[in-house]
């Protein structure tokens, strides 16, 4: 652990970069509430969170059966400190030798003999403009040395210490509190009801073994899905991280993640990612966990009034898409190119929000803008849109609009037979990982990725007791049946092997359409300890 101590600009900056404590000291809760606003500020200049460094506080706590028995074992403590004393603390405080000092030596008349031992003139000349100069040495050095430190007074209740100190001063320190005979026997017995004991020290016990190996705190956004609730819940915990887990919609989370960063990990749209790898400046690494894949043909909606009965009457129609590079869009696209023989550049298209990441796009494609504020269904429902291929089912068709179907009303058995034939279950977003934290700490990917897929594991146990149902669904036990029949025993796969040709099919079409420039190699999305199996022998398990 990294300790800082030291308050000057310099110290801050120190502190913020690398440390975990700073040892302060401050008079009056005020000043040390001061103090901790000044320092989330300096953390966040150097992007670290608030709190992300604690603050070990010098205390000088009195405690006693009663308040007025604990203000008098002050007074005692104060009258017993002779002047020299607070000579001596100035001297390593400004780095200046006071005992040199005549008797009656006023501070103010001391500033030149610190500039002439070459101490600390600065935060001397600071001193002097905070408390009356013309006061001798001896008698500032005695208020030096007892006021310096912030003093607390009073009994050994839980709520004295509560009132004496507010939240935000208290970050990582203890809340137990220890007996001088405890504490002198070496034990670490707590306190117990009708037992006055006394906490001696703000810097409390020495840290236990799990204390010193703290884990690293990091933040992962990623919607409320059944297989990662978890670690949501914190069933699962990732090794060596204190994972925050932000749940939210992935069109949230990929907005903030690709324009700001704003989180340590994230669920992340596997087009997008693939974009900025193809590109060389992805700012972050994969792993190969799927939080989100969806077999898409369900997904294309038409107008009946269209004359469209097949795929290949989209030829020559206008198409929405909520987003042009979306994963969805782009297996879509596909599907329709490979498996019906209708090409991008046949269809005007029409996006209903910005490009996430703006890119240019071949000649031959005709994409606008929709207007602003309107919802592609409805321009779908009013014949605007010849058909729309989306993420998920519009509004219209939600509220039976009479003009607007699906495309294949069969499209479960279709969806069965294109896995069947392809092997290709369509994958929408992975996590990644800003690549600064992977590099300063490259375990924290295999051990999310482990923690992800031990989640998953667990939700798989979880949701196949069917003696007791944990879903809402009569037959949810047939259709996992027939899903581990198509697809395997691990019927929403993570890694590589079981995924390489849906995952190989989306780099393709992301080439074929082009929004990568080239081809991007599966090898180049995933950090490679996530991408086989660790190879352990007998004898080796902990």
């Amino acid at each position: 652990m990294i300790i800082q101590a030291g308050l000057s600009g310099p110290g801050m900056t120190l502190a913020a970069t690398y440390a975990e404590l700073q040892f302060s000291t401050r008079r009056t809760l005020a000043s040390m509430k001061q103090h901790r606003e000044a320092l989330d500020a300096k953390l966040a200049s150097v992007g670290r969170k608030p709190r992300d460094v604690g603050v070990l506080w010098s205390i000088r706590i009195q405690v006693a059966n009663s308040e007025s028995e604990a203000r008098e074992q002050e007074r005692r403590y104060l009258e017993a400190i002779p002047p020299q004393a607070g000579l001596v603390e100035m001297s390593a405080q400004y780095n200046v030798d006071f005992s040199i000092a005549k008797p009656g030596m006023r501070l103010a008349d001391f500033a030149d003999e610190v500039k002439a031992q070459k101490g600390n003139l600065g935060s001397f000349e600071e001193l002097l403009k905070t408390v009356d100069p013309q006061q001798s040495l001896e008698e500032f050095g005695h208020r030096f040395l007892v006021d310096r430190i912030l003093v607390a007074v009073g009994t050994p209740t839980a709520s004295s210490w509560a009132a004496a100190f507010p939240p935000w001063a208290t970050s990582r320190t203890s809340s137990s509190t220890w007996c001088r005979s405890c504490s002198a026997a070496g034990s670490r017995r707590p306190n117990t009801p009708g037992r006055p004991c006394a906490k001696i020290s703000t810097a409390e016990r020495a840290p236990s073994q799990d204390e010193l190996m703290a884990s690293l705190r990091l933040t992962f956004a990623c919607g409320p899905f059944d297989r990662t609730q978890p670690l949501r819940d914190g069933s699962i915990k990732p090794e060596g991280i204190d994972l925050t887990y932000l749940a939210m919609q992935p069109a949230e989370i990929f907005w903030r993640m690709l324009q700001y960063n704003e989180f340590d990990m994230s669920e992340m749209s596997l087009s997008n990612y693939a974009i900025l790898v193809s590109r060389g400046n992805a700012p972050y690494v994969a792993i190969p966990a799927f939080p989100s894949r969806v077999f898409r043909h369900g997904y294309f909606f038409i107008n009946t009034t269209k004359g469209i009965d097949r795929p290949a009457d989209l030829a020559g129609k206008v198409g929405g898409v909520p987003e042009y590079s979306q994963t969805a869009s782009v297996y879509m696209r596909g599907i329709l190119q490979h498996e019906y023989g209708v090409h991008p550049s046949q269809v005007r298209w029409v996006q209903g929000r910005a490009d996430r990441l703006e890119h240019p796009l071949p000649s031959d494609i005709r994409l606008s803008q929709a207007p602003p504020g309107t919802e592609l269904g409805d321009l779908l429902e009013r014949g605007e849109l010849d058909f729309l291929m989306t993420a998920n089912s519009p509004l219209s068709f939600r509220r039976g609009a009479s003009t607007v179907r699906r495309l294949f009303p069969n499209y479960a058995d279709i969806e069965k037979d294109y896995y069947r034939r392809t092997h290709i279950y369509p994958i929408m977003h992975t996590v990644v990982i800003r690549r600064d934290i992977y590099e300063q700490n490259p375990w924290v990917a295999l051990s999310m990725y482990k923690a992800l897929c031990r989640a998953k594991e667990y939700t798989y146990r979880w949701i196949v007791e069917g003696g007791s149902a944990k879903v809402t669904s009569a037959w949810l036990l047939p259709l996992l049946e027939e899903e581990q029949a198509i697809i395997g025993k691990d019927w929403y796969p993570y890694g590589i092997e079981q995924n390489r040709p849906s995952i190989e099919a989306l780099l393709q079409y992301l080439h074929e359409q082009g929004l990568t420039h080239r081809r991007v190699a599966l090898e180049e999305l995933f950090v490679p300890s996530t991408m086989r199996d660790i190879p352990l022998s007998e004898g080796q398990l902990v």
